[in-house]
Parts: C-alpha cells; sequence; structure tokens
C-alpha cells in the first residue's frame, strides 16, 4: 500500500529544484543579450551609422558638383576671353555631368541601404531588450520566492500497487493527524497551514513531478 512521506523541506527553492535551476540560467540569458548588444549589434550600428554620415556628406558635395559642374568653366571665360573658342567646346561636357548624376544615385542607393540596416539593428536590439527586461523582472521575484520557507513536501504514489484516492485521502488525514517533520522543520497538528495538493492518474505525470519537486 501508498504510503504518505514527508519527502522535502526548508525553502520552495529547495523543494522545487527545477525553478532554481531555471532561474540560474535566467542571469546567464542576460549576460549573454548584454554581450549581443555591447559587442555586437552595439558596434555594427556606430559603424553603419559612421557610413552613413560620410555617405550623405559625399552625397551633398556631389550634389552641389551636378547642380554646376561647369562654374569654373563660366569663370574662366569672363577672364579669359581669348580662350572662347576652346572653352566653348569644353562647355558640352555632358559626361561630366552624366558621370556626377550616376554618382549621385549610387550613393542615394547606398544611403538608403545603410539606413534600412540601421533600422533591422535597432529592431533586433529592442527585441533584445524586450526579452531581457521581463526575464530580469521574474528572475528577481522567482528569487524572492524560492527563498521563503519552511514548508514540508508530502509525497504519495498509488499508482503502481493500486491504492485508489479515496484510501490516499485516509492516509493523507492520519499523517496529518500527527507531527510533520523534515530536517529542522515541524509543523505540528494544530498548527495553521496552508498548501497545495497534485493529483494524478498517468505515471508519466508524476515522473515528471520528480524533475520539479526534490524527493518524489
Amino acid at each position: 500500500m501508498a504510503t504518505v512521506d514527508a519527502v522535502a523541506g526548508g525553502t520552495l527553492g529547495s523543494i522545487n529544484p527545477g525553478a532554481l535551476s531555471a532561474n540560474i540560467f535566467l542571469p546567464a540569458l542576460s549576460a549573454q543579450i548584454d554581450a549581443a548588444i555591447g559587442l555586437g549589434l552595439g558596434p555594427l550600428k556606430f559603424d553603419l551609422a559612421t557610413q552613413l554620415n560620410a555617405i550623405l556628406s559625399a552625397q551633398a558635395s556631389i550634389a552641389l558638383s551636378v547642380g554646376n559642374p561647369l562654374a569654373a568653366i563660366q569663370a574662366a571665360l569672363i577672364a579669359v576671353a581669348q580662350l572662347q573658342a576652346s572653352l566653348s567646346l569644353a562647355l558640352s561636357l555632358p559626361p561630366i555631368q552624366l558621370s556626377l548624376s550616376a554618382e549621385l544615385s549610387a550613393t542615394a542607393a547606398l544611403a538608403a541601404s545603410l539606413s534600412a540596416k540601421l533600422g533591422l539593428i535597432d529592431g533586433m536590439i529592442s527585441a533584445a531588450l524586450s526579452v531581457k527586461l521581463p526575464a530580469i523582472n521574474f528572475s528577481l521575484g522567482l528569487g524572492d520566492a524560492l527563498s521563503v520557507g519552511p514548508a514540508i513536501l508530502l509525497g504519495f504514489n498509488g499508482i503502481g500497487d493500486g491504492t485508489d484516492m479515496a484510501t490516499i485521502g485516509n492516509l493523507i488525514q492520519t499523517k496529518l493527524q500527527n507531527p510533520v517533520t523534515f530536517g529542522g522543520d515541524t509543523i505540528n497538528p494544530g498548527d495553521n497551514v496552508s498548501g497545495i495538493l497534485l493529483l494524478t492518474t498517468a505515471s508519466p505525470v508524476f515522473t515528471a513531478m520528480s524533475i520539479l519537486f526534490s524527493g518524489l
């Protein structure tokens, strides 16, 4: 026949090693997110922003050249009238205009590409922070919850030997009519108590409980 036994006690963290282990890994996850932002995404964003600023500066310079690429020639025409014939020939310089226009178009396309990449990096940083901040808050709350005690976990398994729930209930009643002790903690029959009772009819569920609760 199944028995009802005190199988674990102390703080909720000592009773629930599964939650305690999960809370240990959360700071590591937070550190990895910090490293991803600090060592990867942050410098990459700075590098792309620097490139974008350089491209925008070059684009502005090229735009000025495209706006009046013949200014120097016109000045030469005014200063040196005797070179009018040769300079007039030089006035027809569509290749210069076309080259500068093409370069301006290329820098505009590159600037747009860099802006899009910066937007994606900002999105990745925001997504990482949206994971980190709730995880930190959860970890702090879980740490506080797991540190409280005393608590004593009672365990029983009637599936293997065919003990039904009514019989288990009688065994629990008998158990609680006497002091329940585990380690240095004792709960007496006259004490006011609170607790939870998990029941299952499936062996795999009870096996899974052993991962969450020590002693089962």
